[in-house]
């Protein structure tokens, strides 16, 4: 596998400048095509260079949040767009996911976590930023005959986390076959057929914290 194409685009320079910046730490991993204050420009370089990745910044005065997604989703984007934002409630992470975002990460965040978003996004996974659970109270919303267990609501808040199999077998020392059937059955549970189903209904559980 290559470098993942990236194109940024935000209002402020400074932000796009120290975006590209960072993403610069890793020439080997990342190659940043193109920073846009222009977000046509941005849309259409994305295009033009069959980008990857496309962080989304935040625009004054206009359209914001899942609705500027939606926006850029009917410019017949390819890029798997991760959105970089004030830190906002838990809905408006449902919204953004149904809007045709793969991903969101804060802007008072670490650095690292950009890293983290655009890896796993890369490898066919989403990524919102500080998705936590609370395991007991994932489980309490079933009822005894499709309640998750502590193993299984574990595994649930990891993969909201954006982690991938490999990553939560390393994490809770299982072998991957295992988390593959601990992830087969929360979705049977769930009654949910996809990862981005999978994903939606754990943010709309209530009892995210992000």
């Amino acid at each position: 596998m290559g470098k993942i194409k990236i194109v940024v685009s935000d209002q402020q320079p400074f932000m796009i400048d120290g975006i590209i910046g960072f993403l610069g730490h890793y020439p080997d991993l990342y190659e940043v095509v193109g920073g846009y204050k222009d977000l046509k420009k941005a849309i259409a370089e994305c295009n033009k260079s069959a980008a990857q990745i496309f962080i989304l910044g935040e625009f004054a005065g206009g359209m914001m949040g899942s609705e500027l997604v939606k926006w850029v989703k009917s410019h017949k984007i390819d890029a798997h767009i991760i959105t970089f934002v004030a830190k906002m409630p838990y809905i408006d992470s449902i919204k953004l996911l149904e809007a045709g975002a793969k991903g969101c990460v804060w802007k008072t965040s670490h650095p690292a976590k950009l890293n983290r978003a655009i890896d796993s996004i890369s490898n066919g996974y989403t990524y919102f930023d500080s998705v936590h659970m609370d395991c007991e109270k994932i489980s309490s919303r079933y009822s005894s005959d499709n309640q998750l267990t502590n193993r299984e609501s574990e595994i649930l808040q990891l993969i909201a986390d954006g982690k991938t199999n490999k990553e939560i077998a390393n994490f809770l020392q299982l072998s991957r076959k295992t988390v593959e059937t601990h992830r087969l059955n929360i979705m049977k549970k769930l009654d949910v057929h996809s990862g981005i189903e999978l994903i939606k209904t754990a943010l709309r559980m209530g009892v995210c914290t992000i």
